[in-house]
């Protein structure tokens, strides 16, 4: 099982490098720099100094607003909501057209219990507090770079540069100049932290400010507070058991493991994840943590040990698989409140944004479903000693979990952020996990069979029940057939011959598995965490392609967003004016000023200077090949038009017997007239207006 798992693991990296190089993405071509200069905002500076590796394409500048953005996308929430408590159309001018003296007089007569809400009076409220808070952000702070996301060109130029800047966190953070030359020093004093950086969906713009001590800090005290509330659920469930309250600790077992994702949830929220892959691989580790303890630590140390071969204590095994292959999957296809939501409460909403709030999709988050997966493999093998036809049900619920996945994924849930491969890199890990908890937990049953806590004596006694009396009958003593030394294969004297064999093995196969499992997995990241403190890790996957990144089709770039929960799409929060092609957002629409922050009202009272100094700037710089490419495409659409409109002239001319008349204007370009022409002139002056637009390259941005 423990090789099967790494022949798993060597076959996902095959299928990563295979995917890579089968679809071009924004990471192939990109580094993030995790430590700039607080001061080089200016992408400018960027663009040249990376410019020795390739061409740079896009450079964006992400600066520390985290706490801005959260509160604009919480602003946009409350004047979304203010939109679906009328049935009138109104801008967002219109919106905050109201009495604030007024509406905070009517608010403080509110009973308390009703100050939370969500009434027109309330939401207006919420409105005046978020609105002086990012007055007061925008003004006071001082923003500075974060991080730096640079797009080359080329896969090469992004490959030369990370080859060639990747070093180690303690050299970067100490400035260990080391053998670099000084052309590769930023500003002559930075070594710069420079990696690989992740799609641009993954990317939580908000959290770019967290330092990295602040984040390490922050997860180990949310991972600790879920790791105590757990145990002590487990425990409560314990005592429960002990006292003899049975349907009790079963109750508080199905309570725990109705609740306890939700609270993991909102603890995980307050975490600061610069990733969503890092996010959901820390609700991972929870999430795995909570159900192998509910489902198979907690039912193994509470059971009736007398009963453990018992039929009802086997079916609640078989209970949980079949509820895990049958009952889970058909809620996740049905998927009530959704249904519900789209079919009816739809038809009742009061204005078409609110309708259309019912049918943006329901969330899900990837880590929980690798949990239910590796929880269905965990009870399968931990109890597979005295139920080993778990296996089939087992097989049977990855079977069915696929196809409605598969269908809900594509027809029912929201589409997730681009992520990378560490989720799957973590389900293997836990698979492992699984593998040592299966040969300890089977030694265990092994040993104690059949838990009847008798063992046969040398001595023998006649007999006498109801009238009938039998000789030499062998006398039993009681003896405690439960151990959780998983490393003993002592024999005892309730063992057959068969269970002397079976347990010996099983406690060789602990150690050399336990052993394998900590040379290859805890010594192979020991050793990579070392590399990566003092060399850096960066390992090229798959080859570089030749395709460069301006001309592949749907490719993103590093536009700052930020996303909330009741918002159908993310929020731009960098200046769209010209500075980078909308094509290259990770989501289209027709008015992006809809989703543009920076062009929020709450701004009203902020200079325009602060204004834009408070957001991150994304600039493209074309590449040469696209600059002509453009000028090409632009003079073949000259020539089309001229040959429509001559055709067009032409046809007017048998119609209208009086030279050329006015034919009524046919359209623009650029501006220009292409229709209702009326003399040489005129023409002459069109055709020169629009050569005017290829002129020379101080025109090529067009």
């Amino acid at each position: 099982f423990l090789i099967g798992n790494f022949i798993m693991g060597w076959s996902h990296d095959k299928i990563v490098v295979e995917a890579d190089e089968a679809e071009q993405t924004a990471q192939d071509y990109s580094i993030m720099v995790n430590d700039p200069d607080a001061d080089a905002t200016d992408p400018d500076e960027w663009q040249k100094f990376f410019s020795q590796f390739g061409h740079v394409s896009y450079v964006t500048v992400a600066l520390n607003n985290g706490t801005l953005l959260s509160l604009l996308a919480k602003r946009k929430a409350i004047m979304r909501q203010l939109g679906f408590e009328t049935t009138a159309k109104k801008t967002e001018d219109q919106q905050i057209d109201f009495d604030a003296e007024e509406n905070t007089r009517l608010y403080n007569l509110l009973p308390f219990h009703k100050k939370s809400a969500r009434g027109i009076v309330q939401l207006r409220h919420q409105l005046l507090t978020v609105d002086a808070a990012i007055e007061k952000e925008a003004i006071d702070k001082n923003y500075t770079a974060a991080r730096v996301f640079v797009v080359f060109e080329n896969e090469k130029s992004q490959r030369r540069c990370l080859q060639r800047l990747t070093t180690g966190t303690i050299p970067a953070a100490l400035e260990w100049v080391g053998e670099l030359p000084p052309h590769m020093i930023f500003r002559g004093t930075n070594v710069l932290s420079v990696c690989e950086a992740p799609e641009p969906t993954d990317v939580i713009w908000e959290n770019l400010e967290t330092p990295l001590k602040h984040q390490i800090i922050e997860q180990t005290m949310t991972l600790i507070l879920s790791l105590g509330i757990v145990a002590l659920c487990a425990y409560i469930i314990y005592l429960l058991n002990e006292a003899g309250q049975s349907f009790l600790a079963a109750f508080f077992i199905s309570i725990t493991n109705s609740v306890m994702p939700s609270v993991l949830k909102m603890i995980n929220e307050t975490e600061e994840h610069l990733t969503q892959g890092s996010k959901q691989t820390s609700l991972l580790l929870k999430l795995v943590f909570l159900r192998w303890m509910t489902t198979g630590f907690i039912v193994l140390l509470i059971r009736d040990t007398d009963g453990t071969l018992d039929e009802k204590f086997v079916g609640k095994v078989w209970a949980v698989l079949l509820a895990d292959a049958i009952t889970t999957p058909t809620l996740r296809l049905l998927d009530p409140s959704a249904r519900i939501g789209r079919n009816y409460l739809s038809k009742k909403a009061e204005s078409q944004e609110k309708m259309n709030s019912y049918f943006l999709g329901t969330d899900w988050f990837l880590a929980e479903r690798y949990t239910d997966m590796t929880k269905t493999l965990f009870v399968s093998l931990f109890f597979t000693a005295i139920f080993p036809q778990g296996l089939f049900v087992t097989a049977f619920a990855f079977m069915v979990s696929y196809w409605v996945d598969k269908y809900c994924l594509f027809r029912l849930w929201k589409q997730p952020p681009a992520m990378d491969g560490k989720l799957a890199d973590a389900a293997r890990f836990q698979i492992s996990l699984i593998f040592i908890a299966n040969c300890f937990v089977s030694q265990h049953f092994l040993r104690g069979w059949p838990f009847d806590d008798l063992q046969a004596t040398s001595s023998t006694a006649t007999v006498t029940f109801d009238g009938a009396s039998t000789a030499n009958t062998v006398i039993y003593k009681v003896v405690d057939q439960v151990s959780y030394n998983f490393f003993d294969w002592t024999e005892q004297g309730w063992f057959s011959e068969d269970q002397k064999a079976v347990v010996k093995i099983y406690s060789i196969l602990n150690i050399v598995a336990l052993t394998v499992f900590a040379v290859f997995y805890f010594g192979h990241s020991a050793q990579y965490s070392l590399h990566k403190l003092f060399k850096g890790s960066y390992a090229a996957v798959g080859e570089a392609k030749d395709d460069d990144y301006s001309f592949v089709p749907g490719i993103q770039t590093y536009v700052p967003m930020v996303s909330h929960k009741s918002l159908g799409l993310p929020l731009i929060a960098s200046d769209m004016k010209g500075t980078f092609d909308a094509e290259h957002i990770s989501f289209t629409m027709k008015d992006y000023s809809k989703v543009d922050l920076t062009k929020s009202n709450a701004f009203r009272n902020v200079s325009n200077t602060r204004r834009k100094g408070a957001f991150s700037i994304c600039k493209q710089y074309k590449s040469p090949r696209l600059l002509d490419w453009e000028i090409e495409n632009v003079e073949v659409d000259m020539e089309t038009i001229h040959k429509w409109e001559r055709e067009t002239m032409l046809k007017t001319k048998k119609v209208m017997k009086g030279g050329l008349e006015d034919v009524g204007k046919m359209g623009t370009v650029g501006g220009v007239k292409i229709g209702g022409i009326k003399s040489l002139a005129e023409r002459e002056q069109a055709d020169s207006k629009k050569k005017g637009m290829l002129g020379g390259p101080e025109n090529h941005e067009l």
